[in-house]
């Protein structure tokens, strides 16, 4: 008899496993052509409330439909386990609930390979350019996604710190300091940086602030690496940047590895040519002269510190354009793909943004949000969210085709039209003038400095 199977996730991917007389299976029901009650029915069951909202039909098959939702009601009971995918799949007896675990940590496994493959890739081609702002923008950004990549290998047993001085709280904060801790104003991150650059939101004439432009185009901005680029941890950095790199490494047989390298070769050397054409140029600027409109002390600080890194990836999806990277090998669903793991990477910056605006009170970033341009499908969302939890790694959302041209499309809109909006609050300006204070200013530095030079 067919039969309704569920993943009840009860919080960080961990999963509701039922035991009945010693034998471990996936909640399930008898079959039901309606499941508009169907919260209800499993309550009877099960006394564990699901959110139907959150239900949703991943298959359907003859033998079984299958249904993922949420629940934040469980407060433990002896009859049940929770755990995460692979371990699940290692206690499961039902055959039929073991292969449906089995499919997910398969396509788990596949996409840590995706993202781990790139970001390897890119680590090798910042490691062979010779322009230092562009390799320390490159670091940049491998910090923050290999950041994502090392903490979920972790949280979900997928592999483990090699490095004494890296715990998995440490990996954790760097972490969330890109996805949830907003850089805001009374900050105690902030005022150091603030303190230690000198910035000076209201005094003329101190330049406080290194821009970096690419054909006079503001790409970044000096303050939103200063803690970093200060650090004594350079090690744990970059190990942290290594960890995708290693990884693979590790997990892939020998003869894979091998096949893998060649495959590598001319995706570095196409990258490498491209990363090459982009000249970066640094010019000191003053933060009080940089914004053109009348902000916060709070927005100001977001501009400083966000911009950066949403123009980093606009750059390097810009530089790729609609060139696809794909090889995919036939039958066993195993691929590589440039393109996807770009996708994915957007769909983590659109929902950093949205959670900076949910959680936080900015203004200007508000009016954007809630003024989006006509011609952007909002349904695209949804899906944005489903690739961006694919970021962690106790799970596996499928997207389909259509849906991925859906959010591709509407995630350059979105993107352009933030970047757009952040452009409008900015302003620099290299004039006569600005040769003049700068010369100036040098001169100044030099003769109250002179012990130390």
């Amino acid at each position: 008899m067919k039969q309704i199977i569920f993943l009840i996730d009860m919080g960080n991917a961990q999963f509701l496993i039922d035991n009945i007389n010693n034998q471990y299976k996936l909640p399930s029901l008898k079959y039901q052509k309606d499941i508009t009650n169907i919260s209800d029915t499993f309550f009877k069951k099960y006394n564990i409330k699901i959110k139907e909202k959150s239900l949703e039909i991943l298959k359907d098959t003859d033998n079984y439909t299958l249904i993922k939702a949420h629940t934040d009601n469980f407060t433990g009971n002896k009859k049940y386990e929770c755990k995460i995918i692979n371990e699940a799949y290692e206690i499961i007896d039902d055959k039929i609930h073991k292969s449906i675990l089995l499919d997910i940590i398969n396509n788990i496994f596949f996409e840590i390979i995706n993202d781990s493959f790139w970001l390897g890739i890119i680590l090798t081609v910042e490691d062979n350019l010779e322009d230092y702002q562009m390799k320390n923008i490159l670091s940049s950004f491998l910090l923050f996604f290999s950041s994502i990549f090392c903490q979920e290998i972790v949280q979900y047993k997928l592999g483990e710190i090699k490095n004494s001085e890296l715990t998995n709280k440490m990996l954790k904060q760097i972490r969330n300091s890109y996805l949830k801790k907003c850089p805001l104003y009374d900050s105690k991150n902030i005022k150091k940086i603030i303190n230690e650059m000198g910035i000076d939101f209201d005094k003329d004439g101190t330049f406080d602030i290194v821009l970096n432009l690419v054909n006079n185009e503001l790409i970044d901005i000096n303050s939103r690496n200063w803690n970093i680029n200060k650090s004594n941890d350079f090690e744990m950095y970059n190990g942290i940047i290594l960890s995708p790199r290693r990884w693979i490494k590790n997990q892939l047989p020998k003869e894979l590895n091998s096949l893998f390298e060649e495959v590598r070769k001319e995706f570095v050397e196409e990258f490498i040519k491209r990363f090459s054409k982009i000249k970066i140029v640094s010019k000191s600027y003053s933060t009080k002269k940089l914004f053109s409109i009348d902000l916060s002390y709070d927005e100001k600080v977001y501009i400083l510190q966000r911009i950066g890194l949403i123009k980093t990836i606009k750059l390097i999806c810009d530089i790729f354009g609609n060139d696809k990277f794909v090889i995919e090998k036939d039958n066993d669903g195993f691929y590589l793909d440039f393109n996807a793991f770009l996708i994915k990477i957007k769909a983590t910056l659109i929902e950093m943004i949205w959670n900076d605006n949910q959680n936080n009170n900015i203004p200007f970033l508000k009016k954007i949000v809630n003024q989006l341009p006509k011609e952007l499908d909002t349904d695209f969302f949804i899906i944005n969210r489903k690739c961006r939890d694919n970021i962690h790694y106790g799970f596996y959302n499928s997207i389909k085709k259509d849906e991925y041209e859906l959010l591709e499309k509407n995630q350059d809109i979105y993107i352009n039209y933030i970047v757009g909006e952040l452009n409008k609050t900015v302003v620099y300006v290299f004039d006569k003038k600005y040769n003049l204070s700068i010369k100036i200013a040098n001169f100044l530095y030099r003769i109250f400095n002179k012990d130390k030079i």
